[in-house]
């Protein structure tokens, strides 16, 4: 019957088959002295090794941790620009939309202009500048203006865009159309991000 030799050697426990298949002959334990020189000079490469394994887990843990972080950074600032991206398509088929709804004559141009008319209420009078075109679909209130002594006025301007109108007044100029509009939505998309 072989017996096992048990060898205590610094480091941590190692356990070295030899002899019968399944059954170690050398132990080694953390804190012992060996009691062969071989022995020792295996233990000490032995623990070289597993400290330069310690050192490589520990680097390649650091390095994972530096990839995830990068990683983290990557994907918000892809994100943000998916957004962008998101925000500018949106605006670019908003304003295809319009201008193929406005080229077909489906808006109504009454609407257009009170909006304008409400940003200059405290004037005392206004020139409304639109379209020939737009200037006939809003015949009957163009008409009414320019009989009653109103302080607004309606003329025809082959500058002003369709479904746009300019204001007149003695403070200045507002403009109002489909691409300021589309502009505004834009400024806004990208100020709230």
């Amino acid at each position: 019957m072989e017996s096992a030799l048990t060898i205590e050697l610094p480091g941590p426990l190692l356990l070295v088959s030899a002899g019968r298949r399944h059954e170690p002959a050398l132990r080694c334990r953390p804190g012992a002295v060996a009691l062969n020189p071989q022995f020792e000079q295996l233990a000490g490469r032995l623990a070289g090794r597993l400290a330069a394994e310690r050192q490589a887990v520990t680097e390649a843990g650091e390095a994972l941790e530096a990839a995830a972080g990068r990683l983290q950074t990557l994907q918000a600032e892809l994100r943000a620009r998916a957004e962008q991206e998101v925000a500018a398509l949106a605006v670019d088929v908003a304003r295809k939309v319009l201008a193929q709804e406005v080229e077909a004559g489906r808006y109504r141009v009454d609407p257009i202009v009170a909006e304008a008319l409400a940003s200059v209420t405290e004037c005392p009078e206004v020139t409304v500048h639109l379209n020939p075109k737009d200037l006939a679909r809003c015949e009957q209130a163009s008409q009414a203006a320019n009989k009653s002594e109103s302080r607004i006025r309606f003329v025809a301007d082959d500058t002003v865009p369709p479904a746009g109108c300019t204001l007149h007044t003695p403070e200045g100029a507002v403009v109002s159309s489909v691409d300021k509009s589309v502009d505004r939505i834009a400024d806004a998309l990208s100020s709230s991000e």
